[in-house]
């Protein structure tokens, strides 16, 4: 088969683990791999036999588009017709990464066909892959299955787009969808949604990697007694993912139980994030984006784990969550109603606020602080359904759907 992805990347590895997971274990499921990627050679990880990866150089990631581990001032090296397209993008759902289509369309074609793949397989975001992974699935002659992984009718949700925009949006990425010979998502949200519009979506959801917690007991443990109540949250927080409700929390409690909280957060943050956590009043700090394996370690050494799927969007389901559930850590997680908290309720987890309830959050931490001192803090999720979430688990779901596209 066919694997198209923009990023393919260890340095990010949120947007790439889902594919880099999928690639690694279909060929125990009989499929061959053949990755096209946008992302350099340097940030590739290791791949088994049966997995070959081509790299197709996207002039996007020479302008200082998508998104960076460290500052990056590119954006003002970009040439006047990009420069220009700033104003038509606010107002059509048009993505830098197309940029990529002129190159990818004749080189993509050329190792697809050298591999005689089967089948395609389009990893969605960036959007702009659909349209781009049906033009080479249909040269090929070959099914084309697009793997959602962010919904792209949440973009309201996340940015400040226009109805029209959205609008247009959908109607662009629904028509692509019908175009496909196959659909998985990400979270039972979309899943329902597109269900809703007779759309076939099968729900392939993220997971762990079991090799990257190799050394990790399953039975849970209690947290030291000692020391701050250390709350880690790893990955990026913006306007949409805030950690505001637990910083006004810390605001709520006095002073003797702030001074005994620690919050930590690994990752990108926006300047207005960094700022609630800078004037929180506990101890806090902003650490940089790590690497993977780095990052895991860093979710071993936490009291309690803090996940923020997004205060607006149902569907969101970030992929922490399930990293987190296999530390056998205790997990908070900050979410109303959708796709986390349905995760977090058929896992056991019972640390759950929601967004803006501060008074209950504040409790909560009063509580865990108390369990911490007492020995009795510990992750009460069910080890079982944890389990059931390792990744090769998604990846025989995908491969049973490409031996339905096949046949």
């Amino acid at each position: 088969m066919g694997l198209l992805v923009y990023e393919w990347s260890t340095s990010l590895i949120g947007g790439s683990i889902r594919a880099m997971s999928f690639a690694e274990n279909l060929p125990g499921h009989g499929w061959d791999v053949t990755v096209v990627t946008a992302s350099p050679p340097a940030e590739w990880p290791h791949m088994p036999e049966g997995v070959s990866v081509h790299h197709v150089p996207s002039p996007e990631r020479k302008l200082g588009g998508g998104i960076s581990t460290e500052a990056d001032s590119r954006l003002d090296a970009n040439p006047p017709w990009l420069k220009a397209l700033g104003a038509v993008k606010g107002l059509l759902p048009i993505e830098r990464q197309l940029s990529w289509y002129p190159r990818l369309w004749r080189a993509a074609f050329r190792i697809f066909r050298a591999a005689g793949v089967e089948a395609l397989v389009t990893v969605v975001a960036p959007n702009v892959m659909m349209p781009i992974g049906h033009a080479i699935a249909r040269r090929l002659g070959v099914p084309h299955h697009i793997d959602l992984r962010d919904d792209f009718a949440d973009r309201r949700l996340v940015e400040p787009v226009t109805a029209s925009y959205q609008a247009l949006l959908n109607a662009y990425g629904h028509a692509c969808l019908r175009r496909a010979q196959g659909i998985s998502v990400v979270s039972p949200v979309t899943e329902d949604r597109l269900h809703a519009l007779g759309l076939r979506a099968r729900l392939v959801m993220n997971g762990y990697v079991e090799a990257h917690f190799r050394d990790v007991p399953w039975r849970a443990r209690s947290v030291p007694q000692d020391g701050p109540l250390r709350l880690v949250h790893l990955g990026w927080l913006g306007d949409f993912r805030s950690i505001g409700s637990l910083t006004e929390a810390v605001a709520c409690l006095d002073r003797d139980t702030r001074a005994q909280l620690q919050i930590d957060q690994f990752g990108l943050i926006d300047p207005a994030q960094a700022k609630l956590l800078a004037d929180c009043p506990c101890p806090t700090a902003v650490h940089a984006q790590l690497p993977h394996q780095e990052a895991i370690r860093r979710m071993l050494e936490a009291d309690m784990l803090v996940a923020i799927p997004g205060d607006s969007v149902p569907a969101a389901l970030t992929g922490k969550l399930f990293e987190y559930l296999r530390t056998r850590r205790p997990v908070l997680l900050i979410a109303g109603d959708g796709a986390a908290r349905q995760l977090a309720e058929r896992a056991g987890i019972r640390r759950l606020v929601r967004p803006g309830d501060v008074q209950g959050l504040a409790a909560l931490l009063r509580d865990s602080l108390k369990a911490k001192r007492v020995g009795t803090l510990i992750a009460e999720s069910d080890e079982a359904f944890v389990r059931g979430l390792e990744r090769r688990n998604g990846a025989e779901l995908l491969a049973r759907e490409l031996d339905r596209l096949v046949t």
